[in-house]
């Protein structure tokens, strides 16, 4: 099973990239933290808002091993990310070979097997 902080890290890596070659390198590669999310949510026409659940991007990747990133909330950014890049209009300049492997990999994503975090009491945290 894959750990939800690597796929979390991934995700990331792969929204920057799509970024990179929707807008240019100079325009997204050198935004961090709060600014990337809220360039995110302005470029993002489905109207997910990345500020307030997108946090786990910027944190997941540096997590230490003890501490653990809930599976519902990765597989809500993936859903979101999904929408983001289906979302982008054929007239933006996403090269449709990057759009078709981006949606490739959420595909994937969206088929690995994130463990589910268990509470004390032995119910599922999803």
């Amino acid at each position: 099973k894959d750990d939800p902080r690597d796929v979390a890290g991934r995700l990331s890596i792969l929204l920057r990239r799509i970024a990179m070659a929707r807008s240019g390198r100079q325009q997204a590669a050198g935004l961090s933290g709060d600014e990337w999310l809220v360039w995110l949510e302005q470029n993002d026409c489905s109207g997910f808002s990345w500020t307030q659940g997108g946090q786990v991007l910027l944190q997941a990747p540096y997590m230490p091993p003890a501490m653990t990133v809930k599976r519902n909330e990765v597989v809500r950014l993936v859903t979101a990310a999904m929408r983001w890049v289906d979302a982008i209009p054929a007239s933006d300049k996403l090269p449709a070979k990057i759009k078709t492997a981006a949606l490739r990999w959420f595909g994937w994503l969206k088929k690995i097997r994130l463990p589910r975090m268990r509470k004390a009491g032995g119910a599922a945290n999803v």
